[in-house]
């Protein structure tokens, strides 16, 4: 049996990009799809120019059941191209537990690769939902080559409580062991507040 999965889709939004009334619109057209549960987006905290769309899926297959279906899908497609500046090169992450556990109660989601550990015992009283890891389905481009990707998921308070939270031997001890992985690339680390649609 295929796993539920959350896909993840990257735009480099151009300066000039209006949101409205294309994302509410695509995403409306994704929640109306058998097989997807949800999806919300959100701009990056770090950078305003980069947004990610979550959806969820029942599997793999139902996103590409939906894909296959060029009537809806090539003007869906479309209506997204003109708020990326590059193309969108979407993946999929296995959460466990799912996504929408923390991405539809969080005010702020922490992203990042490698490690489930940010936590601690420190630092508790700062997280909302419940942390999530997935590996993606999908190698990711990384530093001009492939890598298998390692998705790890936090709610937050808010960004502050994240920055609070890094002041803590617990992140200390956790971030050093997670820099000495040996097969590890790099870790890329960004926060969202999702609007579900």
């Amino acid at each position: 049996m295929s796993s539920p999965v959350t896909e993840l889709v990257d735009f480099t939004l151009p300066p000039s990009a209006d949101l409205e009334p294309a994302l509410p619109a695509a995403v409306a057209t994704l929640t109306q799809q058998p097989g997807c549960r949800g999806a919300r987006y959100s701009r990056h905290h770090e950078d305003a120019a980069k947004l990610t769309l979550y959806v969820d899926w029942d599997s793999v297959a139902a996103h590409e059941q939906f894909c296959a279906k060029t009537d809806v899908y090539a003007p869906f497609f479309a209506s997204l191209a003109p708020l990326s500046t590059t193309a969108p090169a979407p993946y999929h992450v296995a959460f466990e537990p799912p996504a929408k556990g923390t991405l539809d109660v969080a005010p702020a989601v922490e992203f990042f690769a490698i490690s489930e550990k940010a936590a601690g015992a420190q630092g508790m009283d700062l997280l909302v939902g419940t942390p999530a890891v997935g590996w993606a389905v999908e190698e990711r481009e990384f530093k001009e080559e492939k890598a298998r990707v390692l998705v790890v998921m936090i709610g937050w308070k808010s960004v502050e409580a994240h920055m609070q939270y890094r002041d803590t031997d617990a992140f200390r001890d956790s971030i050093g062991m997670i820099r000495g992985l040996e097969a590890m690339k790099g870790i890329s680390v960004y926060h969202v507040a999702c609007a579900k649609a």
